[in-house]
């Protein structure tokens, strides 16, 4: 499991999260995560388009990143989760929860 950070000054954090969010990644990827989006920035966008899964777990994860940044006042926004990912949170009843959207502009419109 892969993450990568972009920041800008001018435009909400951006993360890429790559391969599978199974219980061992949630494990190694959660506390980072949540680390590095809460710190400062009030607004994330969270790049699920090389997600090619995700357990129950990463969907807790996910709840509660979202439930932390919305305490501090602040947005995210998830997109372009691959089909079989997509598919993972709407069985689960997340994308009533989850601000779920297929494209980086319908996110950025989100969070701002």
């Amino acid at each position: 499991m892969e993450m990568e950070v972009q920041e800008s000054p001018d435009h909400p954090m951006k993360v890429i999260l790559r391969g599978h969010l199974d219980t061992l990644a949630v494990g190694a990827l959660e506390t980072r995560l949540t680390a590095t989006v809460t710190q400062q920035k009030q607004r994330v966008i969270l790049d699920l388009a090389e997600l090619t899964f995700v357990g129950s777990l990463g969907l807790r994860m996910f709840i509660v990143l979202a439930r932390t940044i919305g305490h501090k006042q602040g947005k995210v926004a998830f997109y372009n989760p691959q089909p079989q990912v997509k598919e993972v949170f709407e069985h689960a009843a997340l994308t009533d929860i989850l601000q779920i959207v297929d494209s980086y502009e319908d996110a950025l419109a989100r969070v701002q």
